[in-house]
């Protein structure tokens, strides 16, 4: 029973060193809630004689980025399926649909939300990497190549 438990706490110790460090993630998730409340808030909710529209144009524009680094490198190191995360994400924008619908807006258009695209993005990544990882799994046809 102890040599179980000795093997498992190496095995741990191994996938931790392989993984990259996370500290930036807490705080990139601070400063994109942030970014993005400011975004909202001069957007819909200030009046607009205020006129705070360029808090949105300028702090507002980091939010995004933020939000899909962390997608993504939750979807690389942080996960066991990344395709079941990308799920997980489209059902949060199948869900968020209707009220992004509602948002009072200056064009007609039927326009998806973003995270469609995120969950687009992170499953075409899972499946590049698992085509990736297929590939240079497989021997090379030319001995010494």
């Amino acid at each position: 029973m102890v040599e179980k438990s000795a093997v498992h706490s190496v095995a741990q110790e191994a996938a931790a060193t392989l993984r990259p460090s996370s500290h930036w993630t807490g705080w990139g998730q601070w400063l994109a809630l942030f970014t993005m409340t400011i975004d909202h808030l001069t957007r819909y909710i200030l009046p607009g004689d205020w006129d705070l529209s360029w808090a949105g144009s300028s702090i507002g524009r980091i939010a995004f980025p933020l939000f899909a680094a962390m997608v993504a490198w939750h979807g690389l190191f942080n996960t066991r399926n990344p395709l079941r995360y990308s799920r997980r994400i489209l059902i949060i924008g199948l869900v968020a649909q209707l009220p992004y619908m509602m948002m009072p807006r200056t064009s007609d258009a039927f326009i998806l939300n973003v995270c469609f695209t995120l969950a687009s993005g992170l499953a075409l990544g899972a499946l590049v990497r698992q085509g990736w990882q297929h590939i240079s799994n497989k021997p090379s046809p030319c001995p010494g190549y």
